[in-house]
């Protein structure tokens, strides 16, 4: 899957979904997002990207067995 998080560039007044982050079905997407706050404004032209996942080995097989 990829996801664009949100708009990104230009840093000083972001409007456009650049940056994306891909990632295989061996992970659980939780969250992502732009980071906007400090010197992220400032670091590049870009804004920064972040995003978590669930790693767990059986994650799969807990949602599987719960509906």
């Amino acid at each position: 899957a990829v996801l664009a998080p949100g708009p990104t560039f230009h840093a000083a007044r972001p409007w456009a979904k650049l940056d994306r982050i891909a990632h295989g079905a061996a992970l659980r997407f939780v969250g992502a997002g732009v980071e906007r706050r400090g010197i992220a404004r400032f670091a590049s032209d870009h804004l920064p990207v972040w995003a978590e996942f669930d790693a767990s080995p059986c994650w799969t097989a807990m949602e599987d067995t719960a509906g």
